[in-house]
């Protein structure tokens, strides 16, 4: 029973709570609202102005967006853990049922930040449809300016959030899964993960990490542009359209690089593990780095060399053992050859006494027909 509490209190929709309000926080706080009161004080908007818009932005997050993470963290992680608190009554390990659950764990962090994105970005849709609706009668002169800056704002700060959500998610269930591990072994082991190559992994968080930046810096221009020069929009447009381009070359140009000289020396392990488990390779790898992968590099050669003296040292063992079995074999013929000899000498001796035995009963049996005639003769003569 101690472990089953200790099983439900691994997965705790609560602390899943936290960790969506913590990535809210901290899109909302490091990008969103700061990015929001640029754009306005760019756009020479009143303090007063700005402070309302920044409650508005508050008022949203708070009473629509916290409410929704936590009832959001209750309903997807409640049917999982219907079903493993159902498999861990029972007292077994049901593969299919645990292996389905525990996968659904893993695939929680996506569904998470697809979901708060969407949510999100709805959120800034209702903000700046009440803004259209004259709930500021102040910004109604820039009303359409902010709407366009507001929802590449608002599509920026989702993204971040997004992004956090998932890398905070994942790493939570993650551990929570290897403590699965202990309650549901069987379950633990034939789960199939969907595989998510570290290249795109990579890619995707320079990529956005470099696009969230640009489009603060985008939204300012642009906004000053419209405002101050409309007439010169196309021209910024391409402007900005070119800094887009060149930001995907450099961001691709960085992943591939990047990613190469990290997973690189992966595969090579990889594939070195691989061969040395299947028995066909007793090289040493050679792959050189200053990182954590030359520590990996190091703990896998002193792995290796101690199975290879293992190795031999069985082989050691399994010739001495061998070499004592076929002695042991050896005597044994030996000692069943003497025994061999001994039965056929005693046999033979068997043989002989038997042959005396037979020839004395027949003797025995003459003498008594000897007798009997003697007998009748000496019987005859008397009468």
């Amino acid at each position: 029973m101690e472990s089953f509490n200790k099983q439900k209190a691994f997965l705790s929709s609560w602390h899943v709570a936290k960790l969506l309000w913590l990535a809210q926080a901290l899109s909302s706080l490091c990008f969103g609202i700061p990015l929001v009161i640029m754009v306005l004080f760019a756009a020479k908007i009143s303090l007063p102005v700005i402070q309302g818009v920044v409650f508005l932005y508050l008022g949203i997050s708070f009473f629509i967006y916290v409410p929704f993470n936590g009832i959001l963290s209750f309903i997807l992680l409640k049917s999982i853990k219907k079903i493993l608190d159902k498999v861990h009554k029972k007292g077994g390990d049901a593969t299919k049922e645990g292996s389905w659950a525990i996968g659904g764990l893993l695939s929680l962090p996506l569904r998470f930040s697809l979901i708060t994105f969407s949510a999100s970005f709805l959120g800034f849709v209702f903000g700046l449809s009440l803004l259209w609706l004259g709930l500021i009668p102040e910004l109604m002169i820039l009303i359409e300016v902010i709407i366009v800056l507001g929802l590449a704002v608002g599509f920026a700060s989702c993204i971040i959030q997004g992004f956090l959500i998932y890398i905070f998610s994942e790493n939570y269930f993650r551990s929570q899964i290897e403590n699965l591990a202990l309650f549901y072994p069987e379950a633990t082991r034939v789960i199939k993960t969907r595989r998510f190559p570290l290249f795109w992994k990579i890619f995707f968080l320079v990529f956005l990490s470099v696009i969230i930046v640009q489009a603060s810096l985008w939204s300012l221009y642009l906004g000053r542009v419209i405002i101050y020069s409309p007439e010169d929009i196309t021209s910024a447009l391409t402007y900005v359209g070119i800094v887009a381009i060149l930001t995907l070359i450099y961001v691709v140009i960085v992943t591939v690089f990047f990613s190469r000289n990290l997973v690189y020396p992966l595969r090579k392990l990889i594939l070195w593990a691989d061969k040395i488990t299947k028995g066909e390779t007793k090289e040493e790898i050679s792959v050189v780095t200053n990182d954590e992968i030359a520590e990996l590099v190091e703990c896998l050669k002193r792995m290796h060399e101690e199975l290879e003296n293992a190795r031999a040292s069985l082989e050691i063992k399994i010739r001495a053992r061998t070499r004592e079995l076929e002695e042991l074999t050896e005597r044994q013929e030996e000692i069943i050859k003497e025994r061999i000899k001994e039965i056929q000498k005693r046999t033979g001796e068997l043989e002989k006494f038997h042959k005396l035995a037979v020839g004395r009963e027949l003797k025995m049996v003459e003498l008594k027909e000897e007798i009997k005639k003697l007998k009748e003769v000496l019987k005859n003569k008397r009468s």
